[in-house]
């Protein structure tokens, strides 16, 4: 189909002016092209009856009209960021600006720049999807697991990938305004809280829970005196996703010496 389009423009553009139609110019042509790359896309995002569920940034949303104003985000990241969606069936919607809503339902949402839409992709069709933060200078990869209280497929920030692997699964909750009840507290905002939970990927690929501590990080995995010794010297922050990510890639690298000596 894609190809049937670009043929078409490219005849458009070629046609001599006795024809009875006007030369279309270099960056009108170039526009035409870049919009049928784009309607493509969409069409590989969203669900197979061709509907496309319209939005704003507050989709679904409502508060208390007497607070001030929020605290938080209902998203991951809160700002728009450039995004490679690799679909399932290889197609690559690529530097699309998107933002994962993890607020009671998932919703991956992308902005059309053209129209200012925001629209939401149709999850089960999405492999995984890569997040640039610009600002930070780093990528953020989302796969789906089944996680969470009902263990449904849900998009997960990779951490790690090994022989064993680091998930960790966001979610967002939600504090009304407790403004005029008797037990007010005097906060004149609504406000989401953030939650995060961490799973280890198992070679056999199944899931495992972990606590924020060593104890569960060490009764998920095999034991290991060097990683042991690792932990009691560099004593990571549970809390800190990058530092149990490192915890977890030097825990391969012992096996991969491991076997190595084998």
């Amino acid at each position: 189909m894609k190809g049937y389009f670009l043929m078409a423009i490219a005849a458009l553009c070629f046609l001599p002016a006795a024809s009875g139609f006007a030369q279309t110019k270099p960056e009108q042509s170039k526009q035409a092209v870049q919009a049928i790359s784009l309607d493509n896309d969409l069409r590989k995002l969203f669900s197979n009856d061709g509907t496309l569920n319209r939005g704003t940034n507050m989709m679904m949303r409502t508060f208390d009209n007497r607070a001030k104003g929020y605290e938080g985000s209902p998203y991951i990241f809160p700002q728009w960021m450039p995004t490679n969606i690799h679909m399932k069936d290889g197609y690559v919607v690529k530097n699309i600006p998107a933002k994962l809503d993890v607020y009671q339902a998932q919703k991956l949402m992308i902005w059309r720049k053209d129209t200012g839409d925001s629209l939401i992709v149709d999850a089960t069709a999405v492999e995984y999807f890569v997040m640039e933060d610009t600002l930070q200078k780093n990528k953020h990869i989302f796969k789906r697991f089944p996680v969470g209280d009902k263990n449904a497929p849900r998009f997960c920030e990779v951490l790690h990938e090994g022989a064993y692997g680091l998930l960790v699964y966001h979610t967002r909750g939600f504090l009304a305004s407790d403004i005029g009840k008797a037990q007010s507290t005097g906060r004149y905002y609504d406000k989401f809280t953030s939650h995060v939970e961490y799973y280890l990927v198992a070679p056999d690929k199944s899931l495992i829970k972990l606590r924020k501590n060593r104890k569960s990080l060490l009764k998920a995995l095999p034991p290991s005196k060097d990683f042991e010794a690792y932990l009691d010297t560099n004593k990571p922050d549970f809390d800190s996703p990058q530092q149990l990510a490192a915890a977890i890639a030097f825990y391969n690298s012992l096996l991969n010496q491991a076997e190595y000596k084998n």
